[in-house]
């Protein structure tokens, strides 16, 4: 599995307006998790973790800062 960040970004022709946070999960059979996320804080990520993700799984991740609370 694999932890990914991203951002849907939504303009008006001048500039950015809003910028959303997407947390999303890659399972390796290929299915999807995303959700919308107000920050990208650990303490806001690592409960979505913990329910998705099954105990003693490998996770993979990017240079998030969020790696560090495996």
């Amino acid at each position: 599995m694999k932890v990914t960040l991203a951002g849907i970004v939504k303009a008006d022709g001048h500039g950015i307006v809003e910028k959303v946070a997407v947390f999303g999960l890659l399972k390796r059979n290929g299915k999807v998790y995303t959700v919308a996320v107000p920050n990208t804080q650990t303490a806001t990520l690592l409960p979505i973790i913990r329910e998705q993700v099954k105990p003693d799984s490998i996770v993979c991740t990017d240079c998030h800062k969020l790696r560090m609370a495996f």
